[in-house]
């Protein structure tokens, strides 16, 4: 079977679904800069290496991760590294260049890495002069910056909101200065939802220039067309109906889960040697990924992470309920927002929502799970 489980997909391995790179483009035209809004594993990094791979006429993808940066300026001095190994690159602006190499000390330059030797230089500053200064380009930068919400969490806690709130304005300016707007579009992603984030320390405004793409999960045809994708020129025989079981089963189709059930399913048959997949072989794959953590861990050190004191055990027993009982309706919520004294649990809420834990299910005025697989581990790991 042709998958790949954990890293980004690419190449044969990705699952390509043109409608939304032009769904990409055409809301990057109407709003100049994008966050990408995706729940965890449904193919944020592959998406994205997919557009770096295949840059529309006009445009040029730069893909950074700031993820462990937690100071303004060490966010700004990588994407100013980025934009000056990006703009240098074939010597068009070569006198202003070599005016910033003394300037600024610049000792080495490449694609990939740039030292400076003079200390105690404000990065923001030095994008806005190298934008001024760089008056025409061929192209329009689109420069990715993965996990973004991160780095602005890394700030929340380790410099504070009032430098966390700076950091968010000086973004903005940056987005809104006629010079960066005229040659940059920045895409924001993140595997934590950037609007809750904002309205936690009380910057809605910051982030109103910047217009919002959806990853959704796949398709029941999707999800059909990736599996025929992932059992071509093999043996196996995997028939309509046991498909129409195993995507029923799945409900939550996301590439991750479908892929690691997938891993399972031949694994199974490859030990029992057979080539025809039956329900009983999916629902053996079911329990078997139930029992590898580490397919799951990631979603509870997750919530460890984003959620401190009583908004963990508020979090946690929310989600609990939700999956013991196959959802926890409006009142025991609320129920459960008294028992822990949280005051505002809608941020927390939505987060849980963004994060891909559950989903609001209106008509029933209630939040269940989205993957049924999720269910299952977290009742048997975190519940007990």
């Amino acid at each position: 079977m042709k998958m790949i489980i954990g890293p980004a997909a690419e190449g044969e391995f990705y699952f390509a679904r043109p409608y939304l790179n032009e769904r990409f483009w055409k809301k990057l035209k109407e709003s100049h800069h994008l966050s990408i809004a995706a729940p965890r594993r449904v193919g944020k990094s592959s998406f994205m290496i997919s557009l770096l791979k295949n840059d529309k006429e006009g445009y040029r993808c730069i893909y950074i991760i700031t993820e462990s940066i937690n100071e303004p300026n060490e966010f700004f001095k990588k994407v100013y590294k980025t934009l000056l190994g990006t703009l240098n690159h074939g010597g068009k602006f070569k006198q202003f260049f070599e005016d910033v190499f003394k300037r600024l000390q610049i000792t080495k330059i490449s694609m990939t890495e740039i030292e400076f030797g003079r200390n105690e230089i404000d990065y923001y500053e030095e994008i806005l002069l190298l934008c001024r200064e760089v008056k025409e380009s061929d192209e329009r930068i689109v420069l990715m910056i993965d996990e973004f919400s991160q780095t602005l969490e890394n700030i929340i806690m380790d410099q504070g909101r009032e430098v966390a709130r700076n950091f968010l304005h000086q973004c903005r300016e940056l987005r809104q200065d006629l010079n960066v707007k005229s040659k940059i579009s920045f895409v924001y992603t993140g595997s934590i939802g950037l609007e809750n984030l904002v309205l936690s320390i009380d910057e809605p405004r910051s982030i109103t220039d910047i217009g919002h793409f959806s990853i959704p999960p796949f398709s029941s045809k999707e999800a059909n067309d990736l599996i025929t994708q992932i059992v071509d020129g093999d043996p196996i025989l995997f028939e309509k109906e046991e498909r129409m079981y195993f995507l029923e089963k799945m409900n939550w189709l996301l590439p991750y889960f479908i892929q690691v059930m997938m891993g399972e399913i031949e694994s199974i048959c490859k030990e029992e040697e057979n080539q025809k997949i039956t329900r009983g072989i999916i629902d053996l794959a079911f329990e078997r990924a139930l029992g590898n953590r580490s397919y799951f861990e990631h979603w509870l050190t997750r919530l460890r992470s984003i959620f401190k004191g009583f908004d963990f055990s508020f979090a946690k027993e929310v989600l609990n309920k939700a999956a013991v009982n196959k959802g926890i309706d409006y009142f025991e919520l609320e129920d459960t927002i008294v028992k822990f004294n949280i005051n505002d649990a809608a941020p927390l809420v939505n987060i849980l929502q963004h994060d891909g834990y559950f989903v609001k299910d209106e008509p029933n005025r209630i939040y269940r799970f989205n993957s049924p697989l999720l269910q299952a581990w977290w009742i048997r790991n975190v519940v007990i």
